[in-house]
């Protein structure tokens, strides 16, 4: 059994599409250490999210729950730590 445990990074960046950075084909995208990373790294292209929103999607993420079931259905739902 490896010893090594991988790194796992997420990175939230609001306001940002995965087309508009330049590992992804923009041109115009100027995005030198996100490319980096991304060409060291494994990215998702084909995913899908649990709600069309960023709060109640975080939430999701970081408690394994629905947003029903956390309570954050819009962003500006405030959630105890």
């Amino acid at each position: 059994m490896s010893t090594n445990r991988p790194n796992l990074i997420y990175l939230f960046a609001d306001q940002l599409r995965y087309q508009s950075c330049g590992f992804a084909g923009d041109e115009k995208g100027i995005t030198p250490n996100i490319d980096r990373l991304a060409a060291e790294s494994v990215n998702f292209s084909n995913t899908t999210s649990s709600h069309p929103m960023c709060a109640p999607y975080r939430a999701s993420l970081m408690t394994g729950k629905y947003s029903s079931s956390t309570g954050m259905v819009i962003n500006e739902i405030r959630i105890n730590p």
